[in-house]
C-alpha cells in the first residue's frame, strides 16, 4: 500500500498567503528593520515554498516576521528595529498594511500551531 503524506492545509493556505503578499511583506521589513530585515523575509517566504511540513524552525521564522510586523522590539535600544520603527510616522499609510499583514500572519501561525497540534493527538491516540 501507498502511503502518502500531504502537507497540511493551513500550511498550504499560509504558503499561499505568503507568495501573494511577497512584496508588501518584503517592504514592511525594510521599512521596520531595514535591508537586513528584508533579505531575512525574503529567504523565510522562499524558503516556505519549499515546506511540505510543519518544522520547529519554520514557524520561529514566522514568528519573528510577526514580531518584526508587530513591533515586539520597539523599546529595545540594543536591536536595530528600534531606530527603524521611530522612523515611521504613525499616519504613515504603510502602518494599516502592516497591521493587517500582521494579523493576517498570526492567524496563519495559530491555524497552523492548531492543526499540527490535532494531527499529534490524532496520531497519539
Amino acid at each position: 500500500m501507498l502511503h502518502i503524506t500531504l502537507p497540511l492545509p493551513s500550511l498550504l493556505a499560509c504558503l499561499s498567503w505568503l507568495i501573494i503578499h511577497h512584496d508588501a511583506l518584503l517592504s514592511a521589513a525594510r521599512l521596520l528593520g531595514g535591508d537586513f530585515s528584508a533579505r531575512r523575509a525574503a529567504r523565510i517566504i522562499d524558503a516556505a515554498s519549499r515546506q511540505t511540513t510543519v518544522s520547529r524552525l519554520f514557524l520561529a521564522d514566522l514568528d519573528w516576521l510577526h514580531g518584526l510586523l508587530t513591533l515586539r522590539h520597539v523599546g529595545d535600544p540594543d536591536r536595530i528595529e528600534t531606530a527603524f520603527y521611530a522612523a515611521v510616522a504613525p499616519t504613515d499609510p504603510a502602518v494599516e498594511e502592516i497591521c493587517l499583514l500582521a494579523e493576517a500572519l498570526r492567524e496563519h501561525i495559530d491555524a497552523i500551531r492548531a492543526e499540527a497540534q490535532a494531527c499529534r493527538s490524532k496520531r497519539s491516540a
